[in-house]
């Protein structure tokens, strides 16, 4: 029964990435770079080009206040992954993961999915192991959502002994969530703004550059402010401010993310001895 469950759970995954993309599809501007838009031989052709490198990126669906959308990470990370991709070089991108764990305090709200850490990690692992019997021979795991940070770092340390011997790397980057999201609320700080929170002004500005559809600005209202915004979230489920978010911050925001995962993942290329991966 157990089986059937993880099954269905899986199936489950599958529909709903496939959904999510079919509707991002008309704003994709590379869609050539995602691996589900790609025949079976196309894929194959990348990476004899050289296309040997492969984004596993999670996004997730949770509550965020009365003013942000549920699917907030799956809108936000395809726009993130062509990014990345593009600037790497030679590197595609496995369908994007819409679930993630969610903390107690979230599971309450209607519309939110959660996924313990142990699902959440295989996965990610049955994913990135499809991707290595395709043949990429880099997987670079991310996440755009606080609770995936640790059971990803977990699983690329797994990955990476397993694998190693066979000329294969697996790498989890950071800096695109953690240390972009420190830079990002310090910058706000020294405007004079509350920097963090859940559904504060980075999380809303981000999700605005979407779309504004994504967002509710009648519903807009501070929740705790206190330690930058960094609080528990009040019962309207937020924290942070987010009555000055805007499009114009969303898009700084999503370069400085842009850029820290690609300067991290060069550095780590660097350090194999690989060298940066070629520009595009």
């Amino acid at each position: 029964m157990r089986s059937g469950k993880k099954l269905g759970l899986l199936s489950l995954l599958v529909l709903r990435s496939v959904f999510s993309h079919g509707q991002q599809a008309t704003t994709l501007t590379r869609p050539n770079l995602f691996v589900e838009y790609l025949t079976t031989f196309e894929v194959s052709e990348k990476i004899q080009q050289g296309y040997t490198t492969v984004l596993v990126y999670s996004g997730g669906q949770e509550a965020t206040g009365p003013h942000v959308a549920l699917g907030k990470h799956n809108f936000r990370v395809p726009g993130y992954a062509q990014r990345i991709a593009a600037r790497l070089g030679h590197t595609l991108i496995a369908p994007i993961i819409p679930f993630a764990p969610n903390s107690p305090a979230l599971q309450k709200w209607a519309g939110t999915v959660t996924l313990d850490s142990l699902t959440f990690s295989k996965v990610n692992e049955a994913l990135a192991t499809s991707m290595i019997t395709s043949g990429f021979t880099r997987i670079i795991l991310l996440g755009d959502h606080g609770p995936s940070q640790a059971p990803l770092a977990a699983l690329a340390r797994k990955m990476e002994a397993r694998y190693r011997g066979q000329g294969i790397d697996v790498y989890y980057a950071a800096d695109g969530y953690t240390t972009a999201r420190k830079q990002i609320e310090a910058s706000l700080k020294r405007q004079g703004l509350v920097g963090g929170g859940h559904g504060g002004n980075w999380d809303v500005s981000e999700t605005m550059v979407v779309s504004r559809r994504l967002v509710r600005p009648r519903l807009f209202a501070a929740g705790d402010t206190a330690r930058n915004g960094n609080t528990p979230m009040n019962a309207r489920g937020l924290s942070g401010d987010p009555t000055r978010a805007s499009k114009k911050r969303g898009k700084q925001f999503g370069e400085v993310r842009v850029g820290a995962y690609v300067d991290e993942i060069k550095r780590h290329l660097a350090a194999l001895g690989a060298g940066s991966v070629e520009s595009k």
